[in-house]
């Protein structure tokens, strides 16, 4: 019986360690950890960096919902060459 309630604490510890995600670091230095997986994430501010989880894109767009009139896509870890203030980020398979 303790076994079994162990079993879930187990399964979602392996869930997290294969979820996709992306970290980006605005104009304030600090760094913000996005996703638990592929989907659009209301986030807003400012991003200067990306560290993108292999295999991870991530496009960070002007607008809500993944929608806008501007966007820039990043992956692997990368610097952006001006600051970009965005809505919302879409993480996608690269």
């Amino acid at each position: 019986m303790h076994f079994s309630s162990i079993l879930p604490l187990a399964a979602a510890a392996i869930g997290v360690a294969n979820a996709q995600y992306v970290a980006y670091t605005g104009g304030d230095g600090y760094q913000t950890l996005v996703g638990i997986g592929y989907r659009c994430y209301e986030y807003t501010g400012q991003v200067y960096h990306v560290d993108a989880q292999p295999g991870v894109q991530a496009i960070f767009y002007n607008g809500p919902y993944c929608r806008g009139s501007r966007e820039i896509s990043a992956w692997g870890s990368s610097n952006l060459e001006s600051p970009f203030w965005f809505k919302s980020v879409l993480l996608r398979p690269f």
